[in-house]
Formats: C-alpha cells, structure tokens, sequence
C-alpha cells in the first residue's frame, strides 16, 4: 500500500514535532494493521475464500454502473487517479461466502430500511443541513451492517488488529458496552461511494485513525482514539442495544457533500474548485 501525503496546494507541508509524534503513533497503528493483512482472505473471520458480493446490498440502492478511482502506479511527482467502470453497483471480493451471506441475513433488512427513510433527504438541497428522519428499525443490527461495509473495504488485517470487532461481527447477538473505536453518521448529498480503509488524516495538531465507507445515501466513519465525531451523527450507542431491541428512533443527521476520495472530506464542489 502506498502511503500519500495530500496537502493543499497553496500551502507547504509545516509539520511540527508534536505533530510529527502524532503522526508516527497513528503510522504504527495502520502498519500493524497491514502487517496482518493477506491477499485473498476473508476480512471478517480471516478463512481463504472470498465471493463476489454488493457492498451495500442491491436492495440499499446499489444497482448503476460506477466509475471506480483508485491511485495510479507507480506515483510520480503528482497525485494522478486512475479511472476504471464498474458495472452493476459497487461489487467487491473481500468476504467469504458464510460471512457474506449471515450478515445479509440477519443485518441487512434493518439497514436497507435506514437507507430508504434518508434518501429523500440526500440532494444537494439538504446539503449543510441537520435532517431529521424518523424509522422504526433494530439500531444495532444497522450499525453492525455498517461496520461490515468497513470492514470488507478496509484491509484484511483489521479484524486481526481488533478481534472485538471480528466477535462482534461474527456474533449476532453480542452487544458491547466499551469499544476501542467510535461510529458516526451522515447522509451523502451526492450519488456515489467513498471507501478509504484504514488511514489518518492530519488536520493542523490533530491527527486521527479512521475508515470512511459511504455509499449514496449513508456515509459512515470509524474512528480510533481521541479522533473527533463532532461533525457526524454519533452511533456507537447503537452498538449496546440487543439484537432484538427494535427501536421507534428520531435522528437528527448532518447531510454532507462527498466529492473528493479523502475520509471526512465534506467540501462542496465550489469550495473544492477555490480551494484547488
């Protein structure tokens, strides 16, 4: 995996040594995570086998075709993305058949009803607004459903590094009360995807750990640490309901604009082209 630094191009790269401290704590984090990670493995429970699977499910939007960008090889002087079609919605191999398939089936009707309450909020008319949004649905298995999208998109040795999290993806019915990361929310203004794997984005002193996986109309962000949640809607509560607990919910979530391919960038189109 190739490690990029992104820098506004009307500003130099100044980093400062308790930002450089930070920065080479966030590496060791994302390099053990790579140093588990294998070609070819299911990124949930590790086994050899991975099948073609819709990540999220045809139900939850994920039907059109894609223009997928990934970063060109070899780098060169500048940052050049590398365009490819995807035909079908956002298809990935990164999960077994047996983990593919229990998480469709005891996840995902929860989740898709979470996609479909927020889809007519998420257009660009939304955009920079708190939506409300109202669904009678299980809080837990939505927020497992999420991190199973973070997780096939993210480098296989992520359940390696966090076994809790393999547990309790593997697990229907575990709920957990403390957890070495954190779930936000937000409602996409604009089709498409956005996954990063693990990666860390510094942003002046702060550095944070984290993996975004967004596909229109939901976004959602892992975080590690003391990485901030306060411009998404915080869902790690949802994580100590049970399986059954089905909830009348009221949320009020952030609708962002996703127009570049960094994690927790909600820059809109204009502010984009004037910041270069």
């Amino acid at each position: 995996m190739s490690f990029i630094w992104v820098v506004n191009p009307k500003s130099g790269l100044n980093i400062s040594q308790s930002q450089s401290d930070r920065i080479d704590k966030a590496q060791s984090i994302i390099s053990l995570v790579e140093e588990a990670s294998k070609q070819g493995v299911c990124h949930l429970c590790g086994k050899e086998e991975v099948s073609r699977e819709h990540a999220p499910s045809k139900a939850a939007f994920n039907t059109r075709d894609l223009i997928g960008l990934t970063v060109a090889q070899p780098l060169q002087k500048f940052l050049k993305w590398k365009p490819k079609v995807q035909q079908g919605g956002n298809v990935i191999k990164t999960l077994c058949k047996e983990c593919n398939n229990h998480s469709g089936a005891w996840y995902n009707s929860a989740y898709v009803k979470l996609s479909k309450a927020s889809s007519k909020y998420a257009n660009e008319n939304f955009a920079g607004k708190q939506i409300g949004l109202r669904c009678s649905t299980y809080p837990l298995r939505i927020v497992k459903q999420a991190l199973i999208h973070v997780v096939s998109s993210s480098q296989s040795g992520l359940t390696e590094y966090l076994p809790v999290l393999r547990g309790f993806l593997k697990n229907k019915e575990q709920s957990l009360e403390k957890a070495p990361f954190r779930v936000g929310l937000y409602v996409r203004a604009n089709t498409g995807a956005r996954h990063s794997g693990l990666a860390f984005v510094a942003h002046g002193e702060r550095v944070e750990v984290l993996s975004e996986f967004s596909f229109w109309p939901l976004g959602w962000v892992m975080v590690f640490g003391d990485a901030s949640l306060d411009n998404l809607y915080d869902v790690t509560s949802w994580m100590r309901f049970g399986y059954h607990d089905k909830q009348e919910m009221e949320l009020s979530v952030p609708c962002y604009w996703a127009v570049q391919a960094y994690p927790k960038d909600f820059r809109s189109p204009r502010e984009v082209l004037n910041e270069g």
